[in-house]
C-alpha cells in the first residue's frame, strides 16, 4: 500500500480498514507513506510500514525526489517480496507506478476523489496487469467517458467500530463535551472534513449557518469543526471573529485530529460525506450529506440511492449547496421529535452495515489482486499483497 502521508483522511482512514481486514483474510501487507498522526494505528498492526517524503509540507508533490523514491520502493518490493503495489493518490501513485515497472509486478491504483491525472490513469490503463478502482458510480462514469475503464469497489466500514458511541444518554458523552469545553445540554452540530479547497468554503458556509441559527433564536446550537488542511487557519480565524462578535464560545474549532470517535459522540448531527458520512451512520448520527459537487440535504431512506450514486455528494449531486439549504436542513434535524430521529439514524445504520461492510470492499479487492497475479510466477513468493 502506498499513499502520500500517514494523515487523517478519508482516503488514509480507508487503507487502514482496508489494510486491516486483508490481514485477516491471511494477506501479508506493507505500507509506504510520510510521517504523519495515523502512521501509529498502522505500526500497531505489526506490518512494515516505511516513512517516505513523498509530498511537502504544503502537501504538494515533492517532484525533485521522484526518481528516488521510485528506487527506494523497487528496493522495498525486493526485500519484502511484494507481489503487487496498490497506490492510492496521485504524488505518491508516480512512484509507485515506476517502482512496480522496475520489478516487474502487478499495479492497483484506486481513484478516491473526482480530481485526477488523465494522463497517469492512461499510463496504467495501457499497462499490462494493471488496474484502476474506482469508489463510486460517478467516479467511474467520469473515467469511462475519456475511454477509461475501472472495477467498481465501494469503501467500507466496520460498523461494529463505532458501537460504543452511539448512546446519547451515557455519562462518557456528558464527560466528553465538558472535556471539550461544550454545555451538556447544547445542541452539537459537528463538521469534519480537510480544510481546502470546497471542503473548506464548506466550512465557512457552516459557520455563517450555525450563526444565523443563534440569531433566530436557537442560541444553544453550537458548532464543532474538526479536519487540517491548507485553508484551516482561514476556517479557524472565521470562527474566532463569529464568537467575538457574540461575545460567547460557540464554534469550536479543533484541527485534525486522531481520536475522531471522541467528536462523535459529543455530537448531535453531523454535517459531511465519504466516509465521514459512513462513519456518522454507524454512530447512529443524524447526518447532512454536503460534499465537493454538490448538496443532498439529511440522509433518509429515500435518500440512500442518490447517496451511493453521488458519493454523498462528494463525487456528484443534483442541487447544488445555498445558505438557505443547509440553514433550513440543520433547524429541521435540532427541531425534529426523538422519536422521528431515532427512525432515521436506526434505519441508516442498518443500511451502512448491509451496504458498506469493509468485508465486502475487502473480498472485491482481494479478487482483483489474484486476477492480477494469477497470470504471474509466483512461485518464488508468499502471497498476494
Amino acid at each position: 500500500m502506498v499513499i502520500d502521508q500517514f494523515n487523517i483522511g478519508g482516503t488514509e482512514t480507508h487503507v487502514y480498514a482496508l489494510t486491516k481486514e486483508l490481514l485477516r483474510l491471511g494477506v501479508e501487507v506493507a505500507v509506504a507513506g510520510k510521517r504523519g498522526k495515523l502512521l501509529g494505528r498502522f505500526v500497531g498492526l505489526g506490518i512494515p510500514c516505511y516513512e517516505m517524503e513523498f509530498v511537502l509540507n504544503n502537501h504538494e508533490y515533492h517532484a525533485d525526489h521522484g526518481p528516488l523514491h521510485g528506487e527506494l520502493l523497487a528496493s522495498i518490493i525486493a526485500k519484502e517480496r511484494i507481489d503487487l503495489v496498490h497506490g492510492h493518490q496521485f504524488p505518491s501513485g508516480y512512484p509507485a507506478l515506476a517502482a512496480a515497472e522496475m520489478t516487474k509486478v502487478p499495479f492497483v491504483f484506486t481513484l478516491h476523489g473526482s480530481y485526477y491525472d488523465e494522463l497517469f490513469l492512461r499510463t496504467i490503463s495501457a499497462r499490462a496487469r494493471s488496474r484502476i478502482i474506482s469508489v463510486s458510480p460517478p467516479l467511474r462514469q467520469h473515467i469511462r467517458q475519456i475511454g477509461i475503464e475501472s472495477d467498481l469497489v465501494a469503501n467500507g466500514i466496520e460498523e461494529r467500530d463505532y458501537a460504543a458511541y452511539r448512546d446519547h444518554d451515557s455519562p462518557y458523552r456528558a464527560y466528553t463535551r465538558q472535556q471539550l469545553g461544550i454545555p451538556t445540554d447544547a445542541k452539537v452540530l459537528m463538521y469534519s472534513s480537510r480544510m481546502s479547497w470546497e471542503k473548506a468554503d464548506i466550512g465557512e458556509q457552516l459557520i455563517h449557518a450555525i450563526s444565523s441559527l443563534r440569531l433566530s433564536g436557537h442560541a444553544d446550537c453550537h458548532l464543532m469543526i474538526v479536519g487540517g488542511g491548507k485553508q484551516e487557519r482561514q476556517i479557524e480565524q472565521l470562527a474566532s471573529e463569529h464568537n467575538e462578535l457574540f461575545g460567547a464560545t460557540f464554534i469550536h474549532f479543533f484541527g485534525e485530529v486522531d481520536n475522531i470517535h471522541t467528536y462523535y459522540a459529543a455530537s448531535d448531527l453531523v454535517i459531511g460525506t465519504g466516509r465521514i458520512a459512513l462513519e456518522a451512520m454507524a454512530c447512529c448520527r443524524p447526518l447532512i450529506a454536503v460534499g465537493s459537487r454538490g448538496y443532498l440535504g439529511l440522509i433518509r431512506p429515500e435518500v440512500w440511492p442518490e447517496a451511493w450514486n453521488t458519493w454523498f455528494g462528494d463525487h456528484d449531486a443534483e442541487r447544488r449547496l445555498t445558505r438557505r439549504r443547509l440553514t433550513s436542513d440543520m433547524k429541521e434535524v435540532i427541531l425534529m421529535s426523538g422519536n422521528r430521529l431515532h427512525e432515521i439514524t436506526s434505519a441508516n445504520l442498518r443500511h451502512v452495515s448491509a451496504a458498506y461492510p469493509i468485508s465486502r470492499t475487502a473480498r472485491e479487492t482481494l479478487t482483483i489482486y489474484e486476477r492480477l497475479t494469477r497470470t504471474g510466477d509466483l512461485s518464488t513468493r508468499r502471497t498476494t499483497r
